[in-house]
């Protein structure tokens, strides 16, 4: 009989708890700071809140756990299927949220190791199982608590959860050699090894590796090599296994040498005096945006009064409003 691994024992001695009260009042914030600043509704056409607020409660009054507490409040928000809606608490990133000392996501189907500070495992491996169990089903079990707008980011951002994996486990590689891994270190997020971009040029062809967006200095880097790159064949932009950070709107700019569509922007709605005579629609929109002959039109969405300015251009059409909710305790 093969023991699964599991990063949540059914009692944690080292965890706090949470009282009753503080788990409710922190679970009605939540739910009223998604029917407030929720902007993506559209990706979710049948979400039932109620629903899943109900499932949430029924999983926090169970246990004043605040390990628990923590992932059934990273499954709650994660059910919006949306990358910058999240649940965030530093005390499980600081208790529980020790390094992997690798990094793997999905190649052709399988987990290949991508990075790795760890001299048992080297880049290029492929992942087969942990502790007996497959990666595979593994992934399915703890992908719930993982904030993602679709499959292929909730598996690229699988390992981002280190608090997802026990503090000791056991790897199977595709070669059969089995490896021991014992998490260490403080919480990181991917990619924060990375202190500055990298640039070359070879032949006439220009290189630029940026390995995130955050801080601003490597975005500021980016657009003063750009200015000061004399005449080349081509220019590259190399952003594997970058994980985001700040829009950079500034480099876009540098990079353009005409006119182009921006992202357009959308904020929830709630207009107390219409919804209470039932004259809102169930996510009403202010959206505006995304034409820069026009950027600063505005239209009121799906509003069932039909507020609506004529002609607006909603062509890739972005939404960044960020719900990311951390709690203190």
């Amino acid at each position: 009989m093969v023991q699964r691994a599991s990063p949540i024992p059914p009692k944690d001695p080292f965890s706090e708890t949470i009282s009753l009260t503080r788990r409710v009042v922190i679970a009605s914030h939540l739910y009223s700071a998604i029917q407030m600043y929720f902007g993506h509704w559209k990706g979710l056409p049948n979400y039932d809140l109620e629903r899943e607020y109900a499932h949430y409660v029924e999983q926090i009054i169970d246990s004043d756990d605040r390990r628990q507490f923590d992932l059934a409040s990273l499954e709650f928000l994660a059910s919006l299927k949306n990358s910058h809606s999240g649940f965030s608490d530093k005390w499980l990133k600081e208790n529980f949220g020790q390094r992997l000392g690798f990094y793997a996501c999905p190649v052709d189907g399988e987990w290949v190791i991508t990075r790795s500070s760890t001299k048992e495992l080297s880049v290029g491996e492929i992942i087969t199982a942990i502790d007996g169990e497959s990666f595979e089903g593994y992934f399915q079990r703890y992908s719930k608590y993982v904030s993602a707008s679709d499959e292929r980011w909730r598996r690229r951002s699988f390992f981002e959860y280190s608090y997802l994996f026990p503090p000791s486990f056991t790897l199977t590689l595709r070669s059969g050699r089995r490896v021991s891994i014992t998490r260490q270190g403080e919480f990181q997020w991917p990619g924060a090894e990375f202190r500055a971009i990298e640039t070359s040029v070879h032949d006439g062809i220009a290189i630029l590796r940026i390995p995130r967006f955050t801080p601003q200095d490597f975005e500021d880097s980016a657009v003063a090599f750009l200015k000061n790159l004399g005449p080349t064949k081509a220019l590259i932009l190399d952003v594997r296994g970058n994980h985001g950070g700040s829009t950079p709107s500034n480099l876009v700019a540098a990079l353009m040498d005409r006119p182009y569509r921006w992202m357009a922007e959308s904020t929830p709605a709630t207009l107390a005096v219409f919804r209470a005579w039932d004259m809102l629609s169930t996510h009403t929109e202010l959206a505006w945006g995304s034409d820069p002959s026009n950027p600063l039109t505005l239209s009121i969405r799906d509003l069932s009064i039909f507020w609506r300015t004529a002609a607006v251009s909603l062509h890739a059409r972005i939404c960044w409003f960020h719900l990311r909710t951390t709690i203190g305790l």
